[in-house]
């Protein structure tokens, strides 16, 4: 007992363990075909370019992968600004990040809000959902990851570049 409390400890410290992020998913298998073209649509408030440009290079190599911003600090409307983009892109899908504010923790002063991301895939021009998930990680490289667990989409999630 006393030798596993010490191998836990190191390991720990060592950064050896990885905690992988929950997700919570759905998919409508009977709508769902084949695409390769996927328009992603952020609703996420203050999120950097650099995050919208990671959505590019997450995706396996098959995929051809455009991003918007249609969030509320956005100018524009954002049905408009989703249409346009993905009539450029000729895409396929889309995947959109929102948060799902789904409940509050505490009480009178020290009320707040605990928010997952609700990511949904549907497909274009009508927009019917094949794909719903609820997660408390947005990094992109995870929620490809688990598109692939899911079998929404084929290939191998790239390497991250430092």
């Amino acid at each position: 007992m006393k030798n596993c409390c010490y191998f836990l400890a190191l390991a720990l410290l060592s950064g050896c363990i990885t905690i992988l992020p929950t997700f919570k998913t759905n998919t409508d298998y009977e709508s769902l075909h084949r695409f390769k073209r996927i328009l992603v649509v952020s609703k996420l408030p203050k999120v950097p370019q650099a995050y919208l440009d990671a959505w590019i290079i997450s995706f396996p190599d098959q995929y051809d992968v455009c991003v918007v911003d249609a969030s509320e600090l956005t100018f524009g409307n954002p049905d408009s600004l989703i249409t346009q983009k993905a009539r450029e892109c000729q895409s396929e899908a889309i995947l959109t990040l929102d948060y799902d504010r789904s409940y509050t923790v505490g009480s009178g002063k020290y009320i707040s809000s605990v928010s997952e991301f609700f990511l949904q895939m549907a497909f274009m021009p009508d927009r019917k959902p094949f794909w719903k998930a609820l997660t408390g990680d947005t990094a992109p490289r995870h929620i490809v990851q688990q598109l692939v667990t899911d079998a929404i989409i084929e290939g191998q999630v790239p390497r991250a570049i430092y």
